[in-house]
């Protein structure tokens, strides 16, 4: 029973040094866990393959020319840019945190994009920059361009209109020309809602940029951003520029713009006679001279998708971004205008659907009594 007893206090001493022992193993065990969770390095951030420094080892040893044939743009007109970006509040200038993308840096990344068919990703490769860095570079660029567009595009004042109706006037002698308007598409990926609405006659989904244009190619109004199926007609119905005339007709006053026969003749804006079989030849010679005027703004969008060859097809981006980015083209291309920075290109607008007729009764609003007549008028002071 001694023995017993001995032998029960010895198994019970056992016990709890053993306990004791695991307690204290896991307590040291917990607590070096803890201790390398707390004072371990974070882990370090996966290093791209990327270029580097392209911006000031390559960029800046272009020529001009080289800089022009990869950016479509003259550098001193791109560096002119850049000085308005600076001085803009649209480039973060704190200084907490990462290296931030210079204003420089986030302009020549979005003149890039938009000059070229490059990838996001390969864009954000040859800046050796994030993707994330690539998209708020072009949306910053963008907000910025979008901010200059009521002074690099509008209405010409009453001193502006002589000139430019005179350069008209030496052209085919056409009398109080102000303007030439006409529509284009600028393909898009399929969106994700009314894809149909978007679906333009060639079967494409697009959308629609209208543009007024002055004898030296420079936009005098622009209107972007409606689906493709719309016919040029009720596009200009929904533009600002017919509510602004519409409502006060002193805006153009005696002047005209020209259009195709999408459009309808309206006491401001002149088509060509339709041909049914019945025109004179002084008719035809009438139509020939309206189109050989109007050719200016053939020519004006085919530079605008000439230089900005991002606008062949806006791929992955959603609608609202699209307008931003065909808005923000234009008013590069007036800058360049008036810079005297164009690029030698035949193109005229590629991206037309076949062609047609404005219908009649387009609108008891707009179709006014007298809007023939000025198409008359103007054609009898010429040939009468």
């Amino acid at each position: 029973m001694e023995n017993f007893a001995e032998n029960e206090l010895i198994l019970k001493l056992l016990v709890d040094t053993t306990y004791s022992e695991l307690s204290d193993s896991g307590s040291s065990s917990s607590f070096s866990t803890s201790s390398d969770d707390e004072f371990a390095p974070p882990p370090k951030r996966k290093k791209l393959t990327r270029s580097e420094n392209y911006v000031e080892h390559v960029v800046h040893r272009y020529s001009d020319d080289e800089f022009k044939a990869h950016f479509r743009m003259n550098p001193s007109t791109a560096y002119k840019i850049i000085d308005l970006l600076k001085d803009s509040q649209h480039i973060p200038s704190h200084k907490d945190g990462r290296g931030k993308i210079s204003a420089e840096k986030a302009f020549l990344i979005a003149l890039w994009y938009l000059s070229n068919d490059e990838t996001f990703r390969e864009v954000s490769d040859r800046f050796n920059v994030t993707l994330s860095s690539v998209h708020r570079s072009l949306n910053r660029v963008l907000q910025f361009l979008l901010s200059l567009k009521t002074v690099v595009i509008r209405w010409p004042t009453d001193k502006e209109m002589s000139v430019i109706t005179e350069a008209f006037r030496l052209k085919k002698g056409i009398e109080n020309v102000i303007g030439c308007i006409d529509g284009s598409h600028i393909e898009i990926s399929k969106p994700q809602e009314n894809q149909l609405a978007y679906v333009n006659r060639k079967g494409y989904h697009s959308l629609l940029l209208q543009v007024i244009v002055g004898p030296n190619k420079k936009f005098l109004d622009v209107y972007c951003g409606e689906p493709g199926s719309m016919h040029d007609a009720r596009l200009l119905r929904k533009s600002n520029i017919y509510k602004t005339i519409h409502d006060n007709p002193n805006v153009i006053g005696d002047k005209i713009v020209i259009g195709d026969t999408a459009y309808p003749n309206l006491n401001w804006l002149v088509t060509p006679f339709k041909d049914y079989g019945n025109l004179t030849n002084d008719h035809k010679q009438f139509n020939y001279k309206l189109s050989a005027t109007r050719v200016v703004v053939e020519n004006a969008l085919g530079l605008l998708k000439g230089r900005f060859r991002r606008l062949r097809k806006l791929d992955n981006i959603d609608n609202n971004m699209c307008s931003k980015i065909i808005m923000g083209t234009c008013v590069l291309h007036n800058i360049c205008v008036d810079e005297k920075d164009f690029i030698d290109t035949d193109i005229t607008d590629f991206n037309q659907p076949v062609q047609v007729n404005c219908i009649n009764n387009f609108s008891t609003n707009i179709l006014e009594q007298g809007n023939v007549s000025r198409q008359n008028q103007i054609f009898n002071s010429m040939y009468n």
